[in-house]
């Protein structure tokens, strides 16, 4: 038996358990690596928002799962975007949570290697004589700035209503630590300043079984294990399903569109359909009424003919 509890909006004041519940239906959006206008369309089609890009909601709740730089040339409008329906939710007894992916946490300990220049450049703000593009960045991500101090306070995992949303996957090693410890643990290294390798391959931002990183059990065949430890997981947060990114799609539609992946009975569900268009350009979402989960997707302009994704698009974990 789950619970549902429809008429609090947080089930702990603060939201330090992590725990949130929706009076409205949940949207949820994959990676997007700096694809703005992938986001807007996609909040504009659901009526998440009006052509103004204002919050237009009412209260439903909107989660992203991660991964707003890395590869593409607009993370700096997805999170201003982002930031901005966070605070005009709540006002109408909405709620926008976005998660930390694996992106925001090298790029925010200096790990540039998915940041493009153009993504550099869009945070320039002097002359370039007396600032480059890199030096920008890095300023606009530091401890410093209200975006730098916004990335290193997302979380990695959360629940709502009954439903778990973590940008990786959660496995029981981690889980049965419960979220607060995870969550605590996550901000803690984030907000060293430090470079992304002297973090060490046990951080919750580093390690391949952890939050951020976790592919095993999305990719995992159904002999491997990983649907026991998914059950555990689950059980152990008192969670009806998973959802996770990171992973891009692999299950295509017969007009090539990467769809959201359902696996283990829908106790694990994937939605990184690749809504950049170096992955396809998708532009899919979940949305979650009550015991209902739809995925949907639109017509996008960017989107490109599938194949199989090259080694060099899958991130290479380098500590």
């Amino acid at each position: 038996m789950y619970r549902r509890e429809w008429d609090c909006v947080m089930i702990q004041e603060g939201g330090k358990n992590y725990r949130y519940s929706s009076r409205g239906p949940v949207v949820v959006i994959g990676d997007l690596h700096g694809h703005y206008p992938g986001l807007v369309s996609i909040l504009r089609h659901t009526g998440l928002v009006g052509e103004d890009l204002r919050w237009s909601g009412g209260e439903a709740t909107l989660v992203q799962i991660g991964d707003l730089f890395g590869r593409g040339d607009e993370g700096k409008h997805c999170c201003e975007l982002l930031m901005n329906l966070e605070n005009q939710a709540s006002e109408f007894g909405g709620r926008v949570i976005t998660l930390l992916g694996n992106h925001e946490a090298m790029a925010t300990h200096f790990h540039l290697r998915y940041i493009t220049t153009a993504e550099m450049a869009n945070f320039v703000t002097a002359p370039p004589e007396r600032q480059d593009p890199q030096t920008a960045f890095i300023e606009a991500v530091s401890n410093a700035s209200a975006l730098g101090r916004w990335l290193r306070t997302r979380p990695a995992a959360v629940m709502v209503n009954d439903d778990l949303f973590v940008h990786g996957g959660l496995e029981w090693d981690w889980a049965r630590m419960g979220m607060a410890w995870i969550n605590s643990q996550v901000h803690e290294d984030m907000a060293e300043e430090v470079v992304y390798r002297s973090l060490g391959p046990t951080s919750p931002l580093t390690s391949r079984t952890g939050p951020l990183w976790n592919r095993r059990l999305i990719t995992s065949a159904s002999s491997s294990g990983a649907g026991e430890d998914i059950e555990m997981t689950l059980a152990a947060l008192d969670a009806r399903s998973m959802i996770v990114g990171h992973t891009p799609s692999q299950t295509v539609t017969e007009d090539g569109q990467r769809m959201i992946v359902s696996k283990y009975g829908g106790r694990l569900i994937g939605v990184d359909v690749g809504i950049h268009p170096l992955f396809g350009g998708t532009y899919g979402w979940l949305e979650i009424d009550g015991d209902r989960m739809v995925g949907r997707s639109m017509p996008s302009p960017h989107q490109a003919e599938l194949e199989p994704l090259p080694p060099d698009l899958m991130d290479e974990l380098t500590v």
